[in-house]
């Protein structure tokens, strides 16, 4: 009788080791969720702190590469700036009349720096002497009157006046659509 005792307990179908493996089953399943609930919240933690330094490693260049093009523009503009003030002294206008190396001087300006597109030499009045473009007309306007604009009035009292800048581009469909309907007119 206590082999079939013995027996009895040890045979998986005895209500003791259904129990038994219940209780296994059931702490593994506990123990299998909280191993991965813990992994999934430390992937989860780690992707964000990746994130986040990413995030402020990309702002950091960002701010870098602003402040290069920043300076890089500033020195751009006081590149043209300083070529505009040694082409404007005033040791060039002889009694009150542009002179012609003054002239050439301006005319050496516009063909030495590209960001310049018109140049235009106002007399002691604020007429128009001489106007030189790179896309427009080149004559002076004679009956144009500066003698009010702030340009004008900034350097008869010995000041410099920088106007707006305007930073403009010819897209190139523009420049290659005019030379087709050229082209074409002249095929016709």
């Amino acid at each position: 009788m206590a082999q079939v005792q013995a027996q009895e307990q040890d045979s998986p179908t005895t209500p003791a080791s259904i129990r038994r493996g219940r209780i296994v089953r059931r702490y593994f399943l506990v123990f299998v969720t909280l191993v991965g609930g813990s992994l999934i919240a430390g992937i989860l933690l780690e992707m964000g702190f990746r994130f986040q330094e990413t995030r402020q490693s990309l702002e950091l260049a960002h701010r870098q590469m602003a402040e290069l093009a920043a300076l890089r523009i500033r020195n751009y503009v006081e590149g043209v700036a300083q070529a505009v003030r040694l082409a404007a002294e005033p040791r060039n206008v002889v009694q009150g009349r542009i002179a012609d190396n003054y002239i050439a001087d301006l005319r050496d300006l516009l063909r030495n720096v590209p960001a310049i597109r018109d140049v235009v030499a106002l007399d002691t009045e604020g007429r128009e002497e001489l106007r030189a473009s790179r896309i427009g007309r080149s004559t002076p306007d004679t009956g144009a009157d500066h003698s009010a604009a702030n340009y004008f009035t900034a350097a008869r009292k010995g000041g410099i006046y920088f106007g707006l800048l305007s930073f403009r581009r010819i897209p190139s469909s523009r420049a290659s659509s005019s030379r087709f309907r050229s082209s074409r007119s002249e095929a016709r």
